[in-house]
């Protein structure tokens, strides 16, 4: 038996009944309609802050990644692995890496600008790449002091260095606002984040402490 008869015949209309009422039909192409439109419902976005498996960071040129930063049109980012291999994700492309490059220390930080991206040695060194030029460096021993981060500033045409021991160096069109001077050996400096206008930032240490320097708000 066809559906529409077991349909009828279930509801004791009969075979005739069933073609007159033509309820089974109407029935029918209700389940076909559902069926239609159900596989099109997109499935809900992935909660904020839910890692992104797909994109295969768990090993960037053959090392586990140091650091990161965002493309300028906040579309993607750069993924950098400490022998400076630099990879490209979610349409940034690449703009060149230190991995054929005589790097001495290690790399340690990357940061965006408007056309590139900086890379940071641990002895201080700066490497650019794209539209983003290396204003200078600050050598510095990758032992006893090592660079930990590079910020830039709002513009994206200057940055700071800053080390372990607290000490910041400023380049290009970045500001000197001051440098962390009572870090102790065993609270590190672990980052510092800039303003959103590039005329103070802040400065983290491992214990959680956080120092402000120019507008940085205290």
């Amino acid at each position: 038996l066809t559906y529409e008869r077991q349909w009828c015949l279930r509801r004791g209309l009969g075979l005739q009944g069933c073609r007159r009422s033509g309820t089974a039909p109407k029935l029918v192409g209700l389940l076909v309609a559902v069926s239609v439109l159900v596989p099109v419902i997109a499935p809900s976005e992935p909660a904020a802050g839910t890692p992104v498996r797909s994109l295969g960071m768990d090993n960037v040129g053959g090392q586990t990644p140091v650091a990161m930063a965002g493309g300028p049109d906040s579309t993607g980012f750069w993924a950098l692995s400490a022998d400076g291999v630099v990879t490209p994700f979610v349409g940034q492309h690449a703009l060149g890496d230190a991995h054929n490059k005589s790097v001495v220390a290690p790399m340690v930080s990357m940061a965006g600008a408007a056309q590139g991206y900086w890379l940071l040695e641990a002895d201080g060194q700066v490497l650019g790449f794209g539209g983003a030029k290396a204003r200078s460096s600050v050598l510095i021993s990758p032992t006893q002091q090592p660079a930990v981060q590079i910020e830039p500033d709002s513009p994206g045409k200057g940055y700071w260095v800053i080390t372990r021991g607290g000490a910041i160096s400023a380049f290009g069109t970045a500001g000197n606002y001051g440098s962390l001077s009572d870090v102790v050996p065993g609270n590190p400096v672990v980052g510092m984040a800039a303003t959103p206008n590039g005329q103070g930032y802040w400065v983290a240490t491992a214990n959680g402490d956080v120092s402000s320097f120019g507008d940085a708000e205290r």
